[in-house]
Protein backbone atom coordinates (compact mmCIF):
# COMPACT_ATOMS: atom_id res chain seq x y z
CA UNK A 1 0.00 0.00 0.00
CA UNK A 2 1.22 3.25 -0.56
CA UNK A 3 1.12 4.81 2.97
CA UNK A 4 2.82 1.59 4.12
CA UNK A 5 5.82 3.44 2.33
CA UNK A 6 5.13 6.66 4.01
CA UNK A 7 5.27 4.89 7.20
CA UNK A 8 8.33 2.96 6.74
CA UNK A 9 10.28 6.67 6.34
CA UNK A 10 8.86 7.64 9.68
CA UNK A 11 11.64 8.55 12.43
CA UNK A 12 11.30 7.62 16.36
CA UNK A 13 11.84 11.17 17.34
CA UNK A 14 12.56 13.65 20.40
CA UNK A 15 11.53 17.01 19.54
CA UNK A 16 13.67 20.06 21.48
CA UNK A 17 13.95 23.58 21.20
CA UNK A 18 17.46 23.94 19.45
CA UNK A 19 17.95 19.93 18.94
CA UNK A 20 16.18 16.51 17.86
CA UNK A 21 17.04 13.24 18.72
CA UNK A 22 16.32 9.96 16.72
CA UNK A 23 16.61 6.80 18.09
CA UNK A 24 17.34 3.93 15.70
CA UNK A 25 17.22 0.48 16.29
CA UNK A 26 20.19 -1.45 14.62
CA UNK A 27 21.92 -4.81 14.44
CA UNK A 28 25.33 -6.07 14.15
CA UNK A 29 25.57 -10.13 13.41
CA UNK A 30 29.13 -9.88 13.83
CA UNK A 31 29.39 -9.05 16.92
CA UNK A 32 26.23 -10.88 17.66
CA UNK A 33 24.33 -8.42 18.17
CA UNK A 34 20.68 -8.91 16.88
CA UNK A 35 19.25 -5.28 17.52
CA UNK A 36 20.24 -2.49 19.84
CA UNK A 37 19.13 1.01 20.88
CA UNK A 38 21.37 4.31 19.01
CA UNK A 39 20.22 7.92 19.83
CA UNK A 40 21.42 10.75 17.30
CA UNK A 41 21.60 14.06 18.17
CA UNK A 42 21.01 16.71 15.09
CA UNK A 43 21.48 20.30 16.25
CA UNK A 44 19.76 23.58 14.46
CA UNK A 45 22.39 25.26 13.39
CA UNK A 46 20.67 28.02 11.86
CA UNK A 47 17.84 28.83 9.08
CA UNK A 48 18.45 28.94 5.64
CA UNK A 49 14.78 29.16 3.73
CA UNK A 50 11.05 29.31 4.16
CA UNK A 51 7.82 29.04 2.22
CA UNK A 52 4.44 29.58 2.30
CA UNK A 53 3.91 26.88 4.69
CA UNK A 54 6.58 26.18 7.03
CA UNK A 55 10.68 27.20 7.05
CA UNK A 56 13.70 25.55 6.47
CA UNK A 57 16.72 24.86 8.95
CA UNK A 58 20.48 23.80 8.42
CA UNK A 59 21.08 21.11 11.18
CA UNK A 60 24.24 18.96 12.01
CA UNK A 61 24.38 15.75 13.51
CA UNK A 62 26.86 15.81 16.24
CA UNK A 63 28.67 12.54 15.54
CA UNK A 64 30.12 12.22 12.18
CA UNK A 65 29.25 9.72 9.76
CA UNK A 66 31.79 5.94 8.63
CA UNK A 67 34.00 7.85 6.48
CA UNK A 68 34.77 11.00 9.49
CA UNK A 69 32.59 13.41 7.72
CA UNK A 70 30.27 15.85 9.34
CA UNK A 71 26.60 14.98 8.64
CA UNK A 72 24.35 17.64 7.87
CA UNK A 73 20.97 17.77 6.65
CA UNK A 74 17.97 20.69 5.80
CA UNK A 75 15.25 20.19 7.62
CA UNK A 76 11.86 21.44 6.27
CA UNK A 77 8.64 22.32 8.96
CA UNK A 78 5.60 22.20 7.66
CA UNK A 79 2.73 24.27 10.00
CA UNK A 80 -0.21 21.48 9.10
CA UNK A 81 -2.74 24.43 10.14
CA UNK A 82 -1.58 26.56 7.24
CA UNK A 83 -2.15 23.26 4.67
CA UNK A 84 -5.06 22.30 5.74
CA UNK A 85 -6.43 25.70 5.43
CA UNK A 86 -5.84 25.76 1.77
CA UNK A 87 -7.43 21.82 1.34
CA UNK A 88 -3.57 20.51 0.66
CA UNK A 89 -2.72 17.54 2.36
CA UNK A 90 0.98 17.08 3.68
CA UNK A 91 0.75 13.25 3.44
CA UNK A 92 1.07 13.50 -0.43
CA UNK A 93 4.13 15.29 -0.19
CA UNK A 94 5.57 12.48 1.84
CA UNK A 95 4.13 9.66 -0.73
CA UNK A 96 5.17 11.77 -3.44
CA UNK A 97 9.11 12.16 -1.62
CA UNK A 98 8.57 8.39 -0.77
CA UNK A 99 7.82 7.29 -4.09
CA UNK A 100 11.00 9.31 -5.92
CA UNK A 101 13.34 7.96 -3.38
CA UNK A 102 14.60 5.38 -5.68
CA UNK A 103 15.81 8.22 -8.19
CA UNK A 104 18.10 9.87 -6.24
CA UNK A 105 19.90 11.49 -8.90
CA UNK A 106 17.12 13.05 -9.99
CA UNK A 107 14.96 14.58 -6.78
CA UNK A 108 15.73 15.81 -3.56
CA UNK A 109 16.58 12.69 -1.33
CA UNK A 110 14.43 12.11 1.49
CA UNK A 111 15.76 10.61 4.74
CA UNK A 112 12.93 10.72 6.62
CA UNK A 113 10.32 12.17 8.35
CA UNK A 114 8.66 12.55 11.76
CA UNK A 115 6.08 15.34 13.66
CA UNK A 116 4.72 16.45 16.28
CA UNK A 117 1.02 17.81 17.03
CA UNK A 118 1.34 21.16 14.96
CA UNK A 119 4.08 20.55 12.46
CA UNK A 120 5.62 17.88 10.18
CA UNK A 121 9.02 18.09 9.85
CA UNK A 122 10.77 16.36 7.18
CA UNK A 123 14.36 15.80 6.96
CA UNK A 124 15.93 16.02 3.56
CA UNK A 125 18.91 15.88 1.39
CA UNK A 126 21.18 19.54 2.07
CA UNK A 127 22.39 20.44 -0.77
CA UNK A 128 24.92 23.44 -0.18
CA UNK A 129 25.01 25.07 -4.10
CA UNK A 130 21.36 26.14 -3.57
CA UNK A 131 18.75 26.35 -6.23
CA UNK A 132 19.16 27.37 -9.93
CA UNK A 133 17.96 31.35 -9.10
CA UNK A 134 21.41 32.84 -8.46
CA UNK A 135 23.08 30.72 -11.47
CA UNK A 136 20.50 32.43 -14.04
CA UNK A 137 21.00 35.96 -12.81
CA UNK A 138 24.70 34.91 -13.53
CA UNK A 139 23.99 33.28 -16.90
CA UNK A 140 23.70 30.36 -18.19
CA UNK A 141 24.86 28.68 -21.57
CA UNK A 142 22.40 27.75 -23.86
CA UNK A 143 24.21 24.46 -23.59
CA UNK A 144 23.70 24.48 -19.84
CA UNK A 145 20.16 25.57 -19.89
CA UNK A 146 19.96 22.11 -22.54
CA UNK A 147 21.42 19.71 -19.90
CA UNK A 148 19.73 21.14 -16.85
CA UNK A 149 16.31 20.79 -19.18
CA UNK A 150 17.16 17.08 -20.08
CA UNK A 151 17.55 16.18 -16.51
CA UNK A 152 14.14 18.05 -15.30
CA UNK A 153 12.69 16.54 -18.35
CA UNK A 154 13.28 12.86 -17.26
CA UNK A 155 12.43 13.58 -13.62
CA UNK A 156 8.71 14.50 -14.76
CA UNK A 157 8.38 11.74 -16.83
CA UNK A 158 9.66 9.64 -13.63
CA UNK A 159 7.21 11.60 -11.89
CA UNK A 160 4.24 11.46 -14.24
CA UNK A 161 4.89 7.80 -14.87
CA UNK A 162 3.86 7.11 -11.21
CA UNK A 163 0.93 9.30 -11.24
CA UNK A 164 2.43 12.98 -9.61
CA UNK A 165 1.99 16.19 -11.33
CA UNK A 166 4.36 18.60 -9.23
CA UNK A 167 2.55 21.97 -9.91
CA UNK A 168 5.21 23.87 -8.10
CA UNK A 169 8.20 23.92 -10.80
CA UNK A 170 10.38 27.07 -10.49
CA UNK A 171 13.83 27.82 -10.04
CA UNK A 172 13.36 28.41 -6.27
CA UNK A 173 12.71 24.47 -6.30
CA UNK A 174 15.71 23.16 -8.62
CA UNK A 175 18.52 23.02 -6.44
CA UNK A 176 22.53 22.03 -7.80
CA UNK A 177 24.05 19.56 -7.26
CA UNK A 178 26.57 19.99 -9.28
CA UNK A 179 27.56 23.49 -11.31
CA UNK A 180 29.10 23.89 -14.51
CA UNK A 181 30.46 22.91 -17.24
CA UNK A 182 29.23 19.68 -15.81
CA UNK A 183 25.84 20.57 -14.33
CA UNK A 184 23.57 18.38 -12.34
CA UNK A 185 20.26 19.39 -10.92
CA UNK A 186 17.51 17.99 -8.89
CA UNK A 187 14.28 18.50 -8.22
CA UNK A 188 12.71 19.34 -4.95
CA UNK A 189 9.81 20.82 -2.65
CA UNK A 190 6.73 18.90 -3.41
CA UNK A 191 4.43 20.79 -1.14
CA UNK A 192 1.97 20.91 -3.67
CA UNK A 193 2.38 17.90 -5.62
CA UNK A 194 -1.07 16.07 -6.69
CA UNK A 195 -1.36 12.33 -7.22
CA UNK A 196 -3.54 11.82 -10.80
CA UNK A 197 -6.81 10.32 -10.70
CA UNK A 198 -10.23 9.89 -12.07
CA UNK A 199 -11.63 11.54 -9.19
CA UNK A 200 -8.94 13.99 -7.55
CA UNK A 201 -7.76 16.37 -9.95
CA UNK A 202 -8.61 20.01 -9.07
CA UNK A 203 -6.49 21.56 -11.52
CA UNK A 204 -7.11 24.71 -10.96
CA UNK A 205 -6.59 24.99 -7.24
CA UNK A 206 -3.87 28.14 -7.16
CA UNK A 207 -0.77 27.48 -5.61
CA UNK A 208 2.57 27.56 -6.94
CA UNK A 209 4.03 30.67 -8.28
CA UNK A 210 1.80 32.91 -10.48
CA UNK A 211 5.10 33.41 -12.99
CA UNK A 212 5.10 29.49 -13.69
CA UNK A 213 1.94 28.61 -13.38
CA UNK A 214 0.22 27.29 -16.19
CA UNK A 215 -2.81 29.28 -17.61
CA UNK A 216 -5.37 26.97 -17.52
CA UNK A 217 -4.35 27.17 -13.84
CA UNK A 218 -5.17 30.96 -13.68
CA UNK A 219 -8.08 30.55 -15.90
CA UNK A 220 -6.84 32.00 -19.03
CA UNK A 221 -8.02 29.35 -21.03
CA UNK A 222 -10.75 27.32 -21.48
CA UNK A 223 -11.94 24.27 -19.51
CA UNK A 224 -11.12 20.94 -20.94
CA UNK A 225 -11.62 17.32 -19.64
CA UNK A 226 -9.09 16.75 -16.80
CA UNK A 227 -7.28 13.53 -18.03
CA UNK A 228 -3.83 13.15 -16.77
CA UNK A 229 -2.22 13.81 -19.68
CA UNK A 230 -3.90 16.91 -19.14
CA UNK A 231 -2.86 17.70 -15.42
CA UNK A 232 0.49 16.90 -16.35
CA UNK A 233 0.63 19.63 -19.03
CA UNK A 234 1.12 22.15 -16.43
CA UNK A 235 4.48 21.13 -15.56
CA UNK A 236 5.59 21.15 -18.82
CA UNK A 237 4.32 24.82 -18.92
CA UNK A 238 6.23 25.33 -15.84
CA UNK A 239 9.50 24.02 -17.68
CA UNK A 240 9.14 26.66 -20.28
CA UNK A 241 8.94 29.24 -18.30
CA UNK A 242 12.11 28.19 -16.22
CA UNK A 243 13.87 27.30 -19.75
CA UNK A 244 13.29 30.69 -21.13
CA UNK A 245 14.18 32.60 -17.79
CA UNK A 246 17.38 30.15 -18.31
CA UNK A 247 17.92 31.53 -21.67
CA UNK A 248 16.79 34.93 -21.81
CA UNK A 249 17.20 36.35 -18.35
CA UNK A 250 13.75 37.58 -18.19
CA UNK A 251 10.11 35.81 -17.37
CA UNK A 252 7.99 35.15 -20.02
CA UNK A 253 5.06 36.58 -19.15
CA UNK A 254 5.79 38.98 -16.61
CA UNK A 255 1.88 40.29 -16.04
CA UNK A 256 -1.38 38.91 -16.63
CA UNK A 257 -2.15 40.99 -18.89
CA UNK A 258 0.94 40.07 -21.74
CA UNK A 259 -0.50 36.33 -20.64
CA UNK A 260 -4.42 37.27 -21.16
CA UNK A 261 -2.90 38.60 -25.03
CA UNK A 262 -0.78 35.19 -25.64
CA UNK A 263 -3.39 33.18 -24.49
CA UNK A 264 -6.70 34.73 -26.42
CA UNK A 265 -4.17 34.67 -30.01
CA UNK A 266 -4.01 38.64 -29.35
CA UNK A 267 -0.54 38.60 -28.60
CA UNK A 268 2.72 37.02 -30.11
CA UNK A 269 5.24 33.89 -28.61
CA UNK A 270 7.22 36.38 -26.93
CA UNK A 271 10.67 35.15 -28.96
CA UNK A 272 12.52 39.00 -29.06
CA UNK A 273 14.23 38.03 -25.85
CA UNK A 274 15.41 34.74 -26.84
CA UNK A 275 16.91 36.33 -29.99
CA UNK A 276 18.08 39.09 -28.34
CA UNK A 277 20.70 36.16 -27.06
CA UNK A 278 20.95 34.48 -30.06
CA UNK A 279 18.80 31.31 -28.60
CA UNK A 280 19.00 28.87 -31.66
CA UNK A 281 16.13 28.52 -33.75
CA UNK A 282 15.37 24.87 -32.37
CA UNK A 283 15.75 26.21 -28.60
CA UNK A 284 13.46 29.13 -29.79
CA UNK A 285 11.04 26.61 -31.05
CA UNK A 286 11.15 24.08 -28.50
CA UNK A 287 10.28 26.49 -25.69
CA UNK A 288 7.47 27.49 -27.88
CA UNK A 289 5.94 24.23 -28.44
CA UNK A 290 6.17 24.59 -24.05
CA UNK A 291 4.44 26.98 -24.28
CA UNK A 292 1.80 26.33 -25.95
CA UNK A 293 -1.29 27.95 -24.00
CA UNK A 294 -3.72 24.37 -25.28
CA UNK A 295 -3.18 22.12 -22.55
CA UNK A 296 -3.62 19.16 -25.11
CA UNK A 297 -1.26 20.60 -27.51
CA UNK A 298 1.97 20.46 -25.50
CA UNK A 299 4.65 18.73 -25.51
CA UNK A 300 4.89 15.63 -22.57
CA UNK A 301 7.79 14.54 -21.18
CA UNK A 302 8.70 11.75 -23.05
CA UNK A 303 8.65 13.28 -26.91
CA UNK A 304 10.09 16.54 -25.22
CA UNK A 305 13.08 14.89 -24.68
CA UNK A 306 13.50 13.81 -27.87
CA UNK A 307 13.17 17.41 -29.61
CA UNK A 308 15.47 18.62 -31.90
CA UNK A 309 16.90 21.05 -29.84
CA UNK A 310 18.69 18.14 -27.87
CA UNK A 311 20.49 16.66 -30.77
CA UNK A 312 22.01 19.86 -31.35
CA UNK A 313 25.31 21.19 -29.68
CA UNK A 314 26.95 24.34 -29.06
CA UNK A 315 30.41 25.59 -28.16
CA UNK A 316 30.49 25.74 -24.16
CA UNK A 317 32.08 29.08 -24.21
CA UNK A 318 29.05 31.06 -26.00
CA UNK A 319 27.09 32.58 -23.06
CA UNK A 320 23.93 33.26 -24.35
CA UNK A 321 25.09 34.53 -27.42
CA UNK A 322 28.01 36.41 -26.38
CA UNK A 323 31.61 34.76 -25.83
CA UNK A 324 32.17 34.08 -22.19
CA UNK A 325 35.66 35.73 -20.86
CA UNK A 326 36.70 35.58 -17.53
CA UNK A 327 33.97 35.24 -14.49
CA UNK A 328 34.34 39.22 -13.86
CA UNK A 329 33.11 39.71 -17.05
CA UNK A 330 29.51 38.48 -16.36
CA UNK A 331 27.70 41.63 -14.42
CA UNK A 332 24.14 42.09 -13.26
CA UNK A 333 22.38 44.67 -14.28
CA UNK A 334 19.39 46.82 -12.65
CA UNK A 335 16.15 47.54 -14.12
CA UNK A 336 17.37 51.19 -13.93
CA UNK A 337 19.52 50.48 -17.16
CA UNK A 338 17.27 48.12 -18.47
CA UNK A 339 14.38 50.95 -18.82
CA UNK A 340 16.83 52.45 -21.56
CA UNK A 341 16.77 49.36 -23.48
CA UNK A 342 13.14 48.50 -23.41
CA UNK A 343 12.33 51.83 -25.40
CA UNK A 344 10.71 52.54 -28.66
CA UNK A 345 14.05 55.19 -29.67
CA UNK A 346 17.33 54.79 -28.72
CA UNK A 347 19.08 54.05 -25.72
CA UNK A 348 20.51 56.73 -23.85
CA UNK A 349 23.22 58.93 -24.93
CA UNK A 350 26.73 57.32 -24.94
CA UNK A 351 27.95 59.84 -22.15
CA UNK A 352 25.75 58.78 -20.13
CA UNK A 353 27.48 57.15 -17.16
CA UNK A 354 26.39 53.73 -15.83
CA UNK A 355 27.71 52.69 -12.02
CA UNK A 356 27.73 48.67 -12.65
CA UNK A 357 27.31 46.42 -9.78
CA UNK A 358 29.24 42.86 -10.35
CA UNK A 359 27.41 40.02 -8.74
CA UNK A 360 28.30 39.66 -4.93
CA UNK A 361 29.72 36.20 -5.83
CA UNK A 362 32.43 38.15 -7.96
CA UNK A 363 32.99 41.06 -5.86
CA UNK A 364 36.46 39.82 -4.16
CA UNK A 365 38.05 38.12 -8.19
CA UNK A 366 37.64 41.33 -8.91
CA UNK A 367 39.20 43.30 -6.08
CA UNK A 368 42.03 40.96 -6.11
CA UNK A 369 42.60 41.90 -9.74
CA UNK A 370 44.92 44.58 -10.96
CA UNK A 371 43.16 47.89 -11.92
CA UNK A 372 43.63 50.62 -14.28
CA UNK A 373 44.46 54.05 -12.80
CA UNK A 374 42.83 55.85 -15.71
CA UNK A 375 39.66 54.54 -14.92
CA UNK A 376 38.88 54.69 -11.32
CA UNK A 377 34.76 54.13 -11.45
CA UNK A 378 33.68 51.19 -13.98
CA UNK A 379 32.00 53.56 -16.78
CA UNK A 380 29.30 52.26 -19.08
CA UNK A 381 27.92 53.45 -22.63
CA UNK A 382 24.64 52.02 -24.58
CA UNK A 383 26.18 50.43 -27.97
CA UNK A 384 22.92 49.33 -29.59
CA UNK A 385 19.30 48.89 -27.89
CA UNK A 386 19.70 46.13 -25.13
CA UNK A 387 23.68 46.85 -25.16
CA UNK A 388 25.85 48.07 -23.41
CA UNK A 389 29.97 48.47 -23.37
CA UNK A 390 31.59 48.15 -19.78
CA UNK A 391 34.70 49.26 -18.95
CA UNK A 392 35.51 48.34 -15.33
CA UNK A 393 38.08 49.78 -13.46
CA UNK A 394 39.46 46.32 -12.57
CA UNK A 395 39.06 44.61 -16.56
CA UNK A 396 42.12 45.54 -18.47
CA UNK A 397 39.99 45.88 -21.87
CA UNK A 398 36.35 47.09 -22.30
CA UNK A 399 33.93 43.81 -23.20
CA UNK A 400 30.24 44.35 -24.59
CA UNK A 401 27.46 43.05 -22.05
CA UNK A 402 24.20 42.41 -22.31
CA UNK A 403 21.85 44.21 -19.72
CA UNK A 404 20.51 41.75 -17.93
CA UNK A 405 20.56 42.30 -14.52
CA UNK A 406 21.28 45.30 -11.69
CA UNK A 407 22.70 48.98 -12.54
CA UNK A 408 22.44 52.67 -11.46
CA UNK A 409 22.11 55.32 -13.93
CA UNK A 410 23.80 58.66 -13.50
CA UNK A 411 23.38 62.05 -15.64
CA UNK A 412 20.36 60.43 -17.38
CA UNK A 413 19.83 62.36 -20.53
CA UNK A 414 15.97 63.87 -20.08
CA UNK A 415 13.00 63.03 -22.49
CA UNK A 416 15.73 60.27 -24.11
CA UNK A 417 14.00 57.30 -22.59
CA UNK A 418 10.24 57.07 -23.35
CA UNK A 419 8.94 53.76 -22.20
CA UNK A 420 6.09 51.71 -24.40
CA UNK A 421 3.79 49.23 -21.86
CA UNK A 422 5.61 46.56 -22.32
CA UNK A 423 8.66 47.67 -20.96
CA UNK A 424 6.74 49.11 -17.89
CA UNK A 425 5.60 46.13 -16.86
CA UNK A 426 8.99 44.46 -16.75
CA UNK A 427 10.19 47.23 -14.46
CA UNK A 428 6.46 47.09 -12.41
CA UNK A 429 6.90 43.57 -11.64
CA UNK A 430 10.49 43.88 -10.54
CA UNK A 431 8.69 45.96 -7.76
CA UNK A 432 5.97 43.84 -7.14
CA UNK A 433 6.53 41.27 -4.68
CA UNK A 434 6.94 37.15 -5.55
CA UNK A 435 6.05 34.26 -3.47
CA UNK A 436 9.91 33.66 -2.80
CA UNK A 437 10.06 37.33 -1.70
CA UNK A 438 8.63 39.54 0.64
CA UNK A 439 5.29 38.96 0.69
CA UNK A 440 6.50 36.18 2.50
CA UNK A 441 9.09 37.69 4.09
CA UNK A 442 5.97 40.18 5.18
CA UNK A 443 4.49 36.80 6.74
CA UNK A 444 6.99 35.79 8.72
CA UNK A 445 8.06 39.37 9.83
CA UNK A 446 11.43 38.31 9.10
CA UNK A 447 12.33 41.17 6.28
CA UNK A 448 15.15 43.72 6.97
CA UNK A 449 15.28 47.42 6.85
CA UNK A 450 17.65 46.68 3.58
CA UNK A 451 15.06 44.84 2.10
CA UNK A 452 12.35 47.04 2.07
CA UNK A 453 14.81 50.21 1.19
CA UNK A 454 15.70 48.09 -1.98
CA UNK A 455 11.84 47.31 -2.41
CA UNK A 456 10.43 51.07 -1.81
CA UNK A 457 13.40 51.74 -4.46
CA UNK A 458 12.39 49.67 -7.03
CA UNK A 459 8.65 50.81 -6.48
CA UNK A 460 9.60 54.37 -6.74
CA UNK A 461 11.64 53.71 -10.28
CA UNK A 462 8.53 52.12 -11.61
CA UNK A 463 5.97 54.62 -10.48
CA UNK A 464 8.44 57.13 -12.10
CA UNK A 465 8.31 54.83 -15.22
CA UNK A 466 4.94 54.54 -15.23
CA UNK A 467 4.71 58.58 -15.07
CA UNK A 468 6.98 58.59 -18.26
CA UNK A 469 5.28 56.59 -20.47
CA UNK A 470 1.71 58.04 -19.50
CA UNK A 471 3.43 61.59 -20.46
CA UNK A 472 1.62 62.41 -24.29
CA UNK A 473 0.17 59.11 -24.71
CA UNK A 474 -3.88 57.90 -24.48
CA UNK A 475 -4.72 55.55 -21.21
CA UNK A 476 -3.94 51.81 -22.03
CA UNK A 477 -4.84 48.96 -20.47
CA UNK A 478 -1.47 47.76 -19.58
CA UNK A 479 -0.75 50.77 -17.98
CA UNK A 480 -3.66 51.19 -15.38
CA UNK A 481 -3.55 47.41 -14.29
CA UNK A 482 0.07 48.39 -13.85
CA UNK A 483 -0.86 51.50 -11.62
CA UNK A 484 -3.01 49.13 -9.96
CA UNK A 485 -0.61 46.06 -9.67
CA UNK A 486 1.62 49.18 -8.20
CA UNK A 487 -0.88 50.41 -5.56
CA UNK A 488 -1.31 47.03 -4.04
CA UNK A 489 2.36 46.47 -3.81
CA UNK A 490 2.95 49.86 -2.11
CA UNK A 491 0.22 49.09 0.28
CA UNK A 492 1.68 45.40 0.88
CA UNK A 493 4.97 47.25 2.03
CA UNK A 494 3.69 50.16 4.32
CA UNK A 495 1.89 46.95 5.85
CA UNK A 496 4.72 45.13 5.76
CA UNK A 497 7.26 47.48 7.57
CA UNK A 498 4.46 47.67 9.76
CA UNK A 499 4.50 44.23 10.94
CA UNK A 500 8.55 44.29 11.05
CA UNK A 501 8.71 47.45 13.09
CA UNK A 502 6.40 45.66 15.79
CA UNK A 503 8.09 42.59 15.88
CA UNK A 504 11.45 43.69 15.62
CA UNK A 505 13.90 43.42 19.09
CA UNK A 506 14.92 46.73 20.59
CA UNK A 507 18.20 48.03 19.33
CA UNK A 508 20.37 49.42 22.07
CA UNK A 509 20.15 53.17 22.74
CA UNK A 510 21.52 55.31 19.90
CA UNK A 511 22.76 58.69 19.77
CA UNK A 512 21.46 61.41 17.90
CA UNK A 513 22.34 64.40 16.85
CA UNK A 514 22.64 67.70 19.81
CA UNK A 515 19.11 69.28 19.78
CA UNK A 516 18.46 72.73 20.83
CA UNK A 517 15.83 73.28 23.97
CA UNK A 518 15.41 76.65 25.61
CA UNK A 519 18.75 77.30 24.70
CA UNK A 520 20.18 74.89 26.39
CA UNK A 521 22.03 72.15 24.81
CA UNK A 522 21.32 67.97 25.41
CA UNK A 523 21.00 64.85 23.58
CA UNK A 524 18.03 62.74 22.73
CA UNK A 525 18.29 58.92 22.81
CA UNK A 526 16.14 57.09 20.50
CA UNK A 527 14.96 53.74 21.66
CA UNK A 528 12.01 51.96 20.45
CA UNK A 529 8.64 53.38 22.29
CA UNK A 530 7.12 49.76 22.44
CA UNK A 531 9.60 48.67 24.86
CA UNK A 532 8.70 51.28 27.53
CA UNK A 533 5.80 50.58 27.71
CA UNK A 534 6.95 47.03 29.07
CA UNK A 535 8.33 48.57 32.65
CA UNK A 536 5.05 47.91 35.17
CA UNK A 537 7.19 48.15 37.76
CA UNK A 538 8.81 51.47 37.86
CA UNK A 539 7.84 54.88 37.96
CA UNK A 540 9.07 56.81 34.72
CA UNK A 541 8.41 60.52 33.43
CA UNK A 542 7.61 60.16 29.31
CA UNK A 543 9.15 64.04 28.88
CA UNK A 544 7.49 65.34 25.53
CA UNK A 545 9.65 68.69 25.81
CA UNK A 546 12.41 69.71 28.54
CA UNK A 547 15.06 71.93 28.72
CA UNK A 548 18.57 70.51 29.87
CA UNK A 549 20.60 71.85 32.27
CA UNK A 550 23.72 69.65 32.24
CA UNK A 551 24.37 66.87 29.46
CA UNK A 552 21.86 63.64 29.69
CA UNK A 553 24.96 61.19 29.28
CA UNK A 554 26.30 62.07 32.99
CA UNK A 555 23.16 61.13 34.21
CA UNK A 556 23.26 58.03 32.28
CA UNK A 557 26.53 57.18 33.42
CA UNK A 558 25.75 57.49 36.85
CA UNK A 559 22.26 55.75 36.86
CA UNK A 560 20.19 58.02 37.48
CA UNK A 561 17.79 57.03 34.10
CA UNK A 562 15.36 54.16 33.41
CA UNK A 563 15.37 54.13 29.29
CA UNK A 564 15.12 56.52 26.83
CA UNK A 565 12.43 57.46 24.22
CA UNK A 566 11.86 58.76 20.72
CA UNK A 567 8.63 61.10 22.50
CA UNK A 568 11.87 62.57 24.36
CA UNK A 569 13.32 60.82 27.43
CA UNK A 570 11.74 58.29 30.30
CA UNK A 571 13.73 59.16 33.46
CA UNK A 572 13.56 58.23 36.60
CA UNK A 573 12.12 60.64 39.70
CA UNK A 574 14.90 61.94 41.14
CA UNK A 575 16.37 62.89 37.47
CA UNK A 576 12.94 64.64 37.51
CA UNK A 577 13.88 66.99 40.75
CA UNK A 578 17.24 68.42 38.87
CA UNK A 579 16.85 68.40 35.57
CA UNK A 580 12.94 69.95 34.69
CA UNK A 581 12.16 72.89 34.53
CA UNK A 582 8.57 73.76 36.16
CA UNK A 583 5.78 74.92 33.81
CA UNK A 584 6.92 72.17 31.14
CA UNK A 585 4.31 70.19 30.03
CA UNK A 586 4.70 66.58 31.62
CA UNK A 587 3.16 63.82 30.69
CA UNK A 588 2.83 60.58 33.30
CA UNK A 589 2.90 56.64 32.19
CA UNK A 590 3.19 54.40 35.29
Amino acid sequence: MSWDLVDHFKLDAQIHADHTVHVERVSDPARGVRTVEVQKRWDRLRHIGHGAFGEVWLETCTEHDQHNQQQVRAVKRIQKRRMESVNIDYRRELLALAKVSRRQDLFVTLHGWYEDDDCVFLAMEYLPHGDLTDYIARGITEDGARTICEQLLEGLGFMHGIGFTHRDLKPQNIFVVAKAPQWWVKIGDFGISKRVASDQTALRTQVGTELFQAPEVLGYVEEAEETSEYTNAVDIWSLGCVVYYMLSQVIPFAGRYALNRYCSGRGPFPADALRKREVSDEGILFVQELLNPHPSQRLAAGPASQHAWFQASLPAEVTNGKARGDDHEVYTVTTALQETCLTTRQPSAPETQIRIVPHPAKQDEAERAPRREDVPQPSVEAVEEGWLRVEPGYEETATDVEVTAEAELENRVPGDTALVPEAVDRIASAASPGDHNLDEQRNQEEASPETFQAWEAKLDEAEEALARARAGTEEDETLIEIEQRLASARALLNESKKRAAAAAPAPPPEVLAPVRFHDAIGRIYAFPFERCRRWKDMEALIVSAFSMIEPIEEHIAAGKYDLVGDLGVIIMPDYWESTIKPGMHISMRM
